[in-house]
């Protein structure tokens, strides 16, 4: 986290507890699970589909909780126009 705090990059996390309160002091951008894959969607690295199955395999192997069922129903509430293209969102 420190290299981001001082480099201006970014983290991904989806343990947002343990990042959320220092970025926030630090003003370091983090984005989620779900924001990474909406990105990917938006910038056609990933179709819908494909982003839902992801979803479907962390929840079945590894528990993941979200707040939405899919991808259709997501929308992130961070800034993420540095990764997608304004016509995209």
């Amino acid at each position: 986290m420190s290299i981001a705090r001082f480099h201006n990059d970014v983290i991904a996390s989806s343990n947002f507890r343990d990042v959320a309160s220092y970025c926030s002091v630090h003003n370091i951008v983090y984005l989620g699970f779900l924001d990474i894959l909406w990105i990917a969607m938006k910038t056609n690295l990933l179709t819908e589909d494909a982003a839902n199955a992801i979803v479907g395999n962390a929840i079945q192997y590894n528990g993941a909780r979200f707040p939405v069922d899919n991808m259709a129903e997501y929308l992130p509430v961070k800034d993420i126009s540095r990764w997608v293209k304004a016509e995209s969102l």
